[in-house]
């Protein structure tokens, strides 16, 4: 019969599993965007695209793109989308030219439109309800609640369960003035 080795190190910590305060924190902190959102007040802004061609944009010419004249434009009728639809969330691509909506009338779905078609006259009135910003706010803190104290609720783990109450108890909407 042989007899086991005694370790005479101590284990590697990143090799044990981790606890239950360990883990809540990894939830909190290892994604760029939350599973329940932001904290309150802070804006989300993401600038992707391949780390070479990042690394060498100093060394490049730059090139125009098709969106490059408009987009002043293209960002004033996206601050409309905001402020006066049922838009809620907007991505500008400015490589691609493509603007990328989320309404309250379908928020499980997205709409790809073309940004120089968004500035084009009556285009935004053929796509667009118009809604209330007030009554747009509430719809989504109604939606929200309704997602997060449902039935689906009881699969969530303890932790996310009080992370995901936490965040819908101190979620305000932004302010229509913050939109810009």
């Amino acid at each position: 019969m042989t007899k086991k080795p005694t370790r005479t190190t101590p284990p590697d910590p990143c090799l044990a599993l981790p606890d239950e305060d360990d883990k809540n924190l990894r939830v909190i902190h290892e994604a760029i965007v939350g599973t329940f959102g932001l904290p309150p007040d802070k804006l989300f802004v993401s600038i992707k695209g391949d780390p070479t061609l990042r690394e060498t944009a100093s060394l490049r010419l730059r090139q125009e793109s098709r969106i490059d004249l408009e987009a002043g434009k293209v960002l004033k009728t996206c601050e409309w989308l905001l402020r006066k639809t049922g838009c809620f969330s907007i991505y500008v691509g400015f490589n691609s030219s493509e603007v990328r909506t989320e309404s309250v009338f379908n928020p499980f779905n997205y709409e790809i439109h073309d940004a120089i078609a968004l500035i084009q006259p009556g285009y935004v009135e053929r796509h667009f309800v118009q809604v209330p910003y007030q009554k747009k706010m509430k719809i989504i803190g109604r939606a929200r609640k309704t997602v997060q104290t449902g039935p689906l609720r009881e699969y969530l783990p303890p932790h996310w369960r009080t992370l995901m109450d936490r965040q819908r108890e101190e979620w305000q909407p932004m302010a229509k003035k913050g939109i810009k």
